[in-house]
């Protein structure tokens, strides 16, 4: 299998599609298109010129680095694809830190996709000094 890594080249249009192949709510195009433009760094693993994964990234580019949209297309997973992704995301966010600084890369597991990411390294925020994630979706 071919496995090509990009950064920052995924179209809005491949955005969509991704988001669709794992049953998510997908943004119109112009949202997808302003998501990506705004992102610090977009990550794509193409098989045969095809987007199979992405993560993005959005923060401040110094302490908080939030990985965000994490997919790889059902017909891909289970061949290392987002590990490899979450690796390119932590070697980013590595690379942005000057020497002493310490950040915090933070995300929201999909359900039942915890352990994945306990695998990568992270820890689950449920409580004591940190808190529980949170959210609230907001509509104009």
């Amino acid at each position: 299998m071919d496995i090509t890594a990009e950064t920052n080249t995924l179209t809005a249009g491949e955005f969509i599609d991704l988001f669709r192949s794992v049953s998510w709510s997908a943004p119109c195009e112009e949202q997808a298109a302003a998501a990506l433009q705004n992102s610090l760094a977009v990550f794509t693993l193409r098989i045969g010129g095809k987007a199979a994964a992405m993560a993005r990234i959005i923060g401040d580019g110094a302490m908080t680095f939030f990985i965000k949209d994490v997919i790889v297309s059902p017909e891909f997973q289970g061949k290392g694809l987002g590990r490899q992704l979450m690796a390119a995301v932590e070697d980013y966010i590595t690379r942005q830190l000057a020497p002493g600084w310490t950040a915090w890369a933070e995300l929201m597991s999909a359900a039942w996709k915890e352990g994945f990411y306990r695998k990568c390294g992270f820890t689950d925020r449920s409580g004591g000094v940190l808190g529980a994630g949170m959210k609230k979706k907001i509509r104009r």
